[in-house]
């Protein structure tokens, strides 16, 4: 396989006459397989020919010995010039604004129409390209960027993919503060006492602070 233009060079020189091992051969080619031969009888075992079009091409061969006998033999010629094209299926918990709150799973596959897939390749947040073996975990939390890609069997690579992966398995923490003085005799703070609650998440970021008095309802504020 091999994408539009490119040579491709093919070789006889492995052909015998078995009733004379020393004859000197002579070969031709029909490069598209259409019955009409191409090139004239030559010697010289080896050649080269490029196809301009995709396509599937039978390069057909003869051998002709000194006594004017031949015999035949045929390859298959794939030209692509068609990228192939990847997809990422990515697999976990979903909560909100796009963040996922489990670990999550990718599974890249891929296709192309004429000479098949050779291989996938990825990469998290720009570190090295990987082949891509089986399912990846992706489990620290933050904002991570998956890039992929795939490669045919004629040498075509395909523009990289991105997909942005979010994660957040860690629950937010919060911390009260009230009026920042000690409370009198140890339980009763003073009448104009204010309660801050400060909450912090290293991963998507805290969205709402809520709170509530002696179990009535939940109110959303950063501070009372």
């Amino acid at each position: 396989s091999a994408p539009a233009n490119a040579m491709f060079v093919v070789n006889a020189s492995e052909s015998v006459d078995r009733q004379d091992t020393t004859a000197a051969l002579e070969v031709r080619w029909d490069w598209e397989g259409d019955g009409v031969w191409d090139t004239g009888w030559s010697t010289s075992k080896s050649s080269s020919h490029p196809y301009p079009l995709e396509g599937n091409f039978t390069i057909r061969l003869q051998v002709r010995d000194s006594a004017g006998l031949t015999g035949n033999a045929s390859r298959q010629a794939i030209v692509d010039s068609t990228d192939p094209v990847s997809v990422a299926t990515i697999d976990g918990t979903v909560g909100t604004g796009g963040w996922f709150v489990s670990p999550v799973f990718v599974t890249l596959t891929a296709t192309d129409d004429r000479s098949g897939v050779a291989d996938i390749f990825y990469r998290i947040d720009g570190a090295a390209w990987r082949p891509f073996v089986g399912r990846i975990s992706i489990d620290a939390p933050g904002s991570h960027t998956f890039d992929y890609y795939a490669r045919d069997r004629a040498g075509n690579n395909e523009s990289t993919r991105t997909a942005e992966v979010r994660v957040d398995t860690v629950a937010p923490t919060t911390a009260l503060l009230i009026n920042g003085t000690a409370p009198i005799n140890g339980t009763i703070y003073p009448a104009d006492a204010v309660v801050t609650l400060n909450a912090n998440d290293p991963a998507s970021g805290v969205a709402t602070t809520l709170y509530r008095f002696d179990g009535g309802t939940w109110v959303a504020s950063s501070s009372v």
